[in-house]
């Protein structure tokens, strides 16, 4: 696979061999964003139930949300240091740069506001 890997790479390395990258494909991973997506629909099926029927926020619920947003700030780094696939889908990016740059031109700025803790901004003042 590496061979066939090389006959596109136009000389730039692109293999798995770089420090802190996670494959799209590991195990890990994949348990790691399904359980972001089980927390996911939990929020989004829990959020606004609360709203419309919850007179109180409890303490337990409070701090079930943060530890939530806790998971999707964690996801957030996990972002950054995760392979993407090339335009042509032949073989996986692993340059932190062009991760990055992908990532801040894609969901990044999605990620950060749904995670803006507002009910707490909105309250403090």
């Amino acid at each position: 696979m590496s061979d066939f890997q090389g006959l596109y790479s136009d000389g730039i390395k692109h293999e798995a061999d770089k420090k802190f990258i996670i494959m799209q494909n590991d195990p890990i991973k994949m348990i790691w964003d399904i359980w972001i997506m089980v927390l996911l629909l939990f929020v989004s099926v829990c959020v606004p139930a609360r709203l419309a029927f919850a007179e109180e926020e409890s303490m337990e619920w409070i701090i079930a949300y943060a530890l939530m947003d806790s998971f999707f700030f964690i996801d957030i780094i996990v972002s950054f240091f995760t392979a993407i696939d090339d335009k042509q889908k032949i073989y996986s990016v692993t340059d932190h740069k062009l991760i990055a740059k992908s990532y801040l031109k894609g969901w990044f700025f999605i990620d950060l506001i749904s995670i803006l803790p507002i009910d707490v901004i909105f309250f403090a003042s």
